[in-house]
């Protein structure tokens, strides 16, 4: 077994007894498969069973995303307490505001977010006896809701994809046991839970249908699948509207995955397997065209569920299975990078991200600039605001992930709303800085010392971070009409723009 440093508390052989290869489905004994033979790790110190893949590659983004967060207070089960019993008071209050003005918790921008997942899940789990159950919780995060389901009375696993992630939990909550793997192919048992919670996470995984099945699959006979917290967006809205949705969130341009599945994409498993399920949908409806479905209501049947789907809100779901639905176990293919290996790479943002620059897929290497908006490049700070013929906007950090080829240097054109030094990075390492303004300013970075044929990362990123979001926001600008702007571009050009021995030209274009 493999282990990192800055780790939790050691696992023990006897506390796994439920695992099961997410590869093939074969038995573990002592983090090894009996079946395929492979090997699995531990993480610092929480064992990890799976492994990254291709489809992986946001997700991937957004674990290097968090890095800068790896060092953030924790919490642990005294806030827990306090906050769900604050929580309490105020669903009782019979003058909210009065409450919200005696508790200045209460009045925080964040407390509507918990509160309304608090009350899902008193509302979901109402005449729910945990005491002594075994319970997954999916998503867990840094451990708030398995932490929750513990005091509750409940044997908690915690499964946690992003190593930071779960290292943070599983040192704030030791009573709860922490396992690194995947919701799309869980690491356990057929019928080992007694119940599995999915908080605030199912729209943040890659596949929803197979979490959900999966889920149904590690549930016992009896057992509940409670999840809340999910946004989703009508059926026939296409999955690029939330790409105007996240065109100004500063988390998800920074690299956090938020997404905003459609109403479909929650209940299909569901449906399929309604016969061996009793099924119950939560939803606030904020945008509805059938104004019966608008507002907070609970929907029982399937039959009721396309009245919703052309609608738009939040979603929190009960299924109780009723008989085991013996279906096949989904297994992880396509392995591209193990934990531990990512685990090393894990001390900064852009650490990280350079490390993930030799696995992106080929589509988001050398992309036609300034190319058609994606969640990719939206996670890499690119905007659709903003998008011209030729140029791009983007917010405070701007990345590329291009391949090493016989260009000695590498230029474009900045230009920023207010007057700010940028950074220019090469695999996460500092080139130069540069002052950029209102007017166009050429930029040329040299890379002749990158290794040929290899993709790099090359970063521009603002010194300093503002409060005002358009502050933060600049504009890049291809001169050329070349198909990829950095590619093709022509070392004679650049070095005449730039003075000799200079990391960047002097040159301003017109506005």
């Amino acid at each position: 077994m493999i282990g990192t440093s800055g780790g939790a508390h050691p696992v023990t052989e006897e506390q796994h007894t439920d695992f099961e290869c997410p590869s093939c489905g074969g038995a573990i004994a002592e983090m090894v498969c009996q079946r395929c033979g492979q090997e699995w790790a531990s993480v610092f110190g929480v064992p990890f069973l799976g492994s990254y893949g291709p489809d992986d590659i946001l997700f991937l983004i957004e674990i290097a995303a968090h890095v800068p967060k790896r060092d953030n207070p924790r919490d642990s089960p005294d806030t827990v307490r306090a906050l769900d019993a604050l929580c309490s008071d105020y669903h009782r209050a019979e003058d909210k505001e009065i409450f919200r003005s005696d508790h200045p918790q209460a009045a925080a921008w964040w407390f509507p977010h918990r509160f309304s997942q608090w009350s899902e899940f008193e509302a979901l789990t109402a005449g729910l006896d945990l005491r002594g159950k075994m319970v997954l919780d999916i998503g867990a995060g840094g451990g708030f809701d398995s932490c929750r389901l513990h005091l509750k009375g409940a044997f908690v696993t915690a499964l946690e994809p992003n190593p930071i992630v779960a290292r943070t939990g599983a040192l704030s909550f030791p009573s709860i046991r922490y396992v690194g793997g995947f919701a799309h192919a869980l690491p356990f048992k057929e019928a080992s839970f007694d119940a599995v919670f999915i908080n605030a996470a199912l729209h943040h995984m890659r596949d929803i249908r197979d979490v959900i099945e999966e889920s149904l699959r590690v549930l016992r006979p009896g057992g509940f699948l409670v999840t809340t917290g999910d946004p989703f967006r009508p059926d026939s809205f296409p999955a690029s509207h939330e790409l105007e949705v996240f065109d100004r969130h500063e988390e998800v341009l920074l690299g956090i995955n938020e997404q905003i599945p459609a109403f479909s994409d929650y209940v299909s498993a569901l449906v399929d397997a309604e016969e061996n399920l009793e099924i119950h949908v939560r939803t606030n409806v904020a945008y509805a065209q059938s104004p019966e479905v608008a507002g907070e209501r609970i929907w029982s049947s399937s039959a009721d569920f396309p009245a919703v789907s052309n609608s738009g809100g939040s979603i929190a779901m009960s299924a109780r299975l009723l008989r085991s639905l013996q279906a096949p176990r989904k297994v992880l293919r396509d392995a591209m990078i193990e934990p531990a290996w990512l685990a090393r790479h894990l001390n900064n943002q852009s650490e990280a991200v350079a490390f993930l620059a030799q696995f992106i897929p080929g589509q988001h290497v050398d992309a036609t600039f300034p190319g058609a908006p994606s969640k990719f490049e939206l996670l890499n700070g690119w905007r659709i605001e903003g998008l011209t013929a030729n140029s791009r906007g983007a917010f405070f950090r701007a990345r590329w992930f291009l391949r090493r080829t016989s260009a000695k240097r590498v230029c474009f054109e900045l230009r920023a709303r207010t007057t700010s030094p940028f950074s220019v990075l090469l695999n996460a390492k500092p080139q130069f800085e540069i002052e950029v303004g209102p007017k166009w300013q050429t930029v040329s970075v040299n890379v002749e010392a990158l290794e040929a044929g290899k993709v790099f990362t090359l970063e521009i990123v603002r010194c300093q971070r503002s409060e005002a979001f358009d502050e933060n926001c600049f504009e890049v600008r291809n001169r050329t009409s070349s198909r990829s702007l950095f590619r093709l571009c022509l070392d004679r050009i650049c070095r005449a723009l730039a003075p000799a021995g200079a990391g960047s030209g002097a040159g301003q274009a017109e506005r």
